[in-house]
């Protein structure tokens, strides 16, 4: 599935799918006519393999020939695709990535609070570390949750929404929890779509628009860059909080 064309994964997709059916055609077994097909598919991709290892192991045969045969043809792949050693964090970094995290963010309990966010300098200071160090483990932590390098960018993209949603309007519990399990869904009341208050969008005080969480972040950073005061922003967003602006200004300094 991961190395072969779309065009053949379907073809091989609708053999396997009609031979689990159970009527039989005209008396001959579905398995048996969709072997046939398989074999008579004409599709490129299965006459392509993938450059991937496959290793097969004799479990008769004693554990250091094992051992030192991995050793040979891992040193072969590496050197073929050009790969270089790289060492994996230990549990305790791995942990300590997380709980710098976790300070940081305000992640406590199964829940991001606000309140409990720490800066890096006050997460150095406590753990006797350089502002530099912490910032790195920060950013090793938000690769370990998120699966994405750390950038501006990144932290903006998946974060930002997060963090004015918090400051500047309540979308309920939702937007503040790290799932730690799939919920069911649940249908959105009548009562609440004809309302014209649709969960994940911020109103503004003055008028009838709507602007979604994201949208919102990225106005407010971009009237930041462009060295707008907290007056002029809370006036031209016309925000609830404006005197939360401030906690936003010390966020995007240190990201």
């Amino acid at each position: 599935m991961a190395y072969l064309p779309k065009e053949t994964l379907a073809e091989v997709g609708l053999c396997m799918m009609h031979a689990g059916l159970e009527k039989d055609i005209d008396g001959e077994p579905r398995k048996l006519r969709e072997i046939r097909n398989l074999i008579n598919l004409d599709c490129a991709g299965l006459d392509s393999y993938p450059d991937h290892p496959f290793v097969s192991i004799n479990p008769a045969a004693s554990s250091r020939d094992i051992k030192d045969s991995m050793n040979q043809l891992l040193a072969e792949w590496k050197r073929e695709q050009g790969l270089s050693e790289q060492r994996i964090p230990s549990k305790e970094k791995l942990e300590t990535y997380l709980q710098v995290w976790d300070d940081r963010e305000g992640w406590f309990k199964g829940e991001y609070i606000r309140a409990r966010e720490m800066t890096f300098s006050e997460i150095a200071n406590r753990n006797d570390r350089s502002i530099k160090t912490v910032h790195n483990q920060y950013k090793s932590g938000f690769q370990l949750i998120t699966g994405h390098e750390y950038s501006v960018d990144n932290w903006s993209e998946l974060f930002g929404p997060l963090k004015v949603s918090e400051i500047f309007g309540d979308f309920g519990r939702a937007t503040r929890l790290r799932p730690l399990i799939q919920k069911t869904r649940r249908a959105i009341p009548e009562s609440v779509i004809s309302s014209g208050q649709l969960p994940g969008f911020i109103s503004r005080n003055s008028c009838t628009e709507e602007i979604p969480a994201e949208g919102l972040f990225r106005q407010i950073k971009q009237l930041i860059a462009a060295e707008k005061s907290d007056q002029e922003i809370a006036e031209e967003l016309d925000l609830q909080h404006p005197e939360y602006l401030p906690l936003l200004r010390r966020r995007f300094d240190e990201i």
